[in-house]
């Protein structure tokens, strides 16, 4: 069964309440508390669009053999919208708080001079995973969650190593932890071109982590 559509602050404080229940070492590793995970970034990018584009309505999608993850509606339309995060490939995220679980003293470097100048190439390894995975991609919307630490993301670097990929979804969106972006949008969903920052309030679980 399918959930209802939801606002997007609606969603997040539901997202929020859930993952307060669930301790980061269990949170972040398997995939049983993925939909969570997808909701919360899910309904970012609702608040953002919102901001940016205009009043919408997100629907997660509870089928994982499904390859839409959720649906945003807006005035006029319907999309559905494939999920995918973006790492630092040299972060184990769930090693981490199993560790700080164990109360084992834990330096993750912060190399944001990395994310800034390779974060554009991690972004494309990222879509191109998604491009070859789905037959379908055409009639989808990606969604990149940008999860590593940088000092700036350049929108027309992205673009520019992005570029032999557009067409093949319907339209490529990026979000951090305060900012949405759209890389190739369209009429029917909207754009965003440059950083929107999302004013809303910064989830609690995500206060600690440097901000892009």
């Amino acid at each position: 069964m399918n959930a209802s559509y939801k606002y997007p602050i609606q969603l997040l404080r539901e997202a929020e309440s859930e993952m307060s229940k669930i301790s980061h070492a269990k949170l972040f590793n398997g995939p049983k508390y993925r939909p969570i995970l997808e909701k919360w970034a899910a309904s970012v990018f609702g608040l953002g669009y919102e901001e940016w584009v205009g009043q919408c309505w997100i629907r997660m999608v509870e089928r994982q053999d499904d390859s839409v993850d959720f649906l945003l509606k807006n005035d006029r339309l319907e999309f559905n919208f494939q999920l995918t995060e973006r790492l630092n490939p040299e972060r184990k995220r769930g090693l981490e708080y199993k560790k700080l679980e164990k109360d084992v003293i834990l330096k993750r470097p912060y190399r944001p001079e990395a994310g800034s100048s390779l974060g554009p190439l991690w972004i494309k390894d990222a879509v191109k995973n998604k491009i070859e995975r789905y037959s379908d991609k055409e009639n989808l919307n990606l969604l990149v969650y940008v999860n590593f630490d940088a000092k700036s993301l350049a929108r027309d670097q992205i673009i520019k190593q992005l570029q032999e990929f557009q067409g093949k979804f319907a339209s490529i969106w990026l979000i951090t932890n305060q900012k949405i972006c759209s890389i190739f949008g369209n009429n029917f969903i909207g754009n965003v071109e440059g950083w929107g920052k999302i004013s809303t309030i910064i989830p609690p679980q995500i206060l600690s982590y440097p901000k892009n």
